[in-house]
Order: structure tokens, then sequence, then C-alpha cells
């Protein structure tokens, strides 16, 4: 099993290993994600535990698309990964460079509130747009997104 699968499938035992006998925990796999990338993804709450326990950056950006783990968690509907990452300082602001989306992009279009919430509550601007022009709650795809974002803007204005 490599380092990827270990991270990807929560082998927590395996993953220690690898990182305790000095793999780097920002080691690229073929398609430029790191583990925290995956980890991320697949919503391994363990897994990502250790990797930012052994310092992985919270905001690496693949080269390909500059999706961020966050990204990925807020596009799974991953709470618990994203507070995670958030407080390890991942930036909720972060715009990936395909569609200049933001972790709160993917949480609205995929239909996550408790992802948009926890997204706002950590500062994420649901006035950025991306490249068509469009705020997340645009996206929503389920009433209680826009009704958190929508509720976040009220709270926010004078």
């Amino acid at each position: 099993m490599s380092f990827y699968t270990a991270a990807r499938d929560s082998d927590i035992d395996l993953l220690v290993h690898f990182l305790q006998s000095g793999t780097d925990v920002h080691e690229r796999f073929n398609d430029d994600r790191t583990a925290l990338h995956f980890a991320s993804e697949r919503g391994n709450v363990e897994a990502v535990k250790v990797l930012l326990e052994f310092k992985a950056d919270a905001n690496l950006a693949d080269a390909f698309n500059k999706d961020t783990p966050l990204h990925h968690a807020s596009q799974g509907g991953h709470a618990e990964v994203a507070l995670l990452l958030l407080r390890h300082g991942a930036n909720p602001n972060a715009q990936e460079q395909m569609n200049g989306e933001t972790p709160l992009h993917l949480a609205a279009l995929y239909g996550f509130d408790n992802v948009a919430a926890l997204l706002l509550q950590a500062g994420a601007d649901p006035s950025l747009r991306n490249i068509y022009g469009k705020e997340a709650w645009q996206y929503a795809t389920k009433a209680a997104v826009k009704e958190v974002i929508e509720e976040h803007a009220a709270r926010r204005k004078p």
C-alpha cells in the first residue's frame, strides 16, 4: 500500500509509519494533489488529523486547478474535515483557477448548508464572484443553503 492509498483509505497506522519514516507530508501524486487533498476529499477525519499534526499545509493548492483541501472537503460535505482545515489556517476565500470558485461556492452547489455555515463563520465572503460573475448563493441547490448565506449577509449589514 502506498502513502497515497494510506491517506485516501484512512489507514492511520500505515500513514503514521510513512510519515515517521521520512515521507514528505507534501508529496505530490500523479494528479499533483497531496495526501491531504485525498483525505479531505474522502472525508477521512483521522487521516486529516494525522497529516495536519505532521504539518501538512492546509492551503497547499494543486498545480492543475489550484484546488485546496478545503475545496475538496466542501464539495464532499465533510463538515468535520472542513472545520479541522479551518482551525489549521485554511483560507475560506481561496478561489480555484478554472472557474474561480471558493469552498463556499462548492458547498452551495452541492447542497451542504452545514459546511456553508462553517465557512461563513470562519470568514468566507459570500460576495466573492466566480469567473461567471456568480456569488455562492446563486449556486445553492437547496433552500437551506441559500437561507444560511442570506442570513449571514443580513447579519453583516449595518
